[in-house]
């Protein structure tokens, strides 16, 4: 019988972002924990996914989830380029906080240009 994968938690977030960066539980960890929550209702599936929660850990350490357009081809590339920036492995490029991943949601969802587009 094949193991049942493991799909991200709230705690497993919380852990990497403790693991990664000293300790320092802040708006970096809930922009990353909502742009998972975004990832999931683009795709229908977790960004991380594992055998085991060390597995987990690791996968989300190293930034390894597929994009969402490989999943959803259909969708809009600047949606995309939000939910990756909230996903950043590293802190710096993520939006600063919450309100500013709200703002850039509600930008695209009223057909402006986004802040996170390059």
């Amino acid at each position: 019988m094949a193991k049942p994968v493991i799909k991200h938690s709230h705690i497993t977030i919380r852990s990497v972002c403790v693991i990664d960066h000293n300790a320092r539980i802040g708006p970096h960890c809930d922009v990353f924990a909502l742009g998972a929550m975004l990832y999931e209702l683009l795709t229908g599936r977790a960004p991380i996914q594992g055998q085991t929660q060390m597995e987990l850990i690791t996968r989300t350490l190293a930034g390894r989830w597929p994009a969402p357009r490989r999943i959803e081809p259909g969708l809009p590339p600047d949606l995309e380029t939000v939910c990756l920036k909230s996903l950043d492995p590293e802190i710096e490029p993520r939006y600063p906080n919450a309100a500013a991943l709200a703002d850039d949601v509600d930008r695209w969802l009223a057909g402006e240009p986004i802040l996170a587009r390059p």
